[in-house]
């Protein structure tokens, strides 16, 4: 079971998949000055809760949190969170 699944199991709170990633490079294995120069493109891929819990294994520099709650925002989402895993 993914973590995001396995969270919203565990707490109760809904799993809604509203974002994708857009074109662009992953960025696992990318140097953290080309992460934070050339971040993720995310887009909405349907209408955001109010109110977000993101969910990532690992950060590195923050660059996809970032990304993800941009996309989030502009969609209309008033508070987003975010929960992660680990620190690279």
């Amino acid at each position: 079971m993914a973590i995001p699944a396995a969270l919203s199991v565990e707490t109760g709170l809904s799993l809604t998949p509203c974002l994708r990633r857009s074109q662009g490079k992953r960025q696992v294995g990318r140097p953290r000055e080309q992460r934070l120069a050339v971040p993720p493109q995310v887009r909405l891929a349907g209408a955001p809760p109010a109110a977000v819990v993101l969910v990532d294994d690992v950060v590195t520099t923050g660059a996809t949190l970032g990304a993800c709650a941009q996309a989030l925002r502009s969609g209309g989402c008033a508070r987003v969170v975010a929960v992660t895993f680990a620190r690279s």
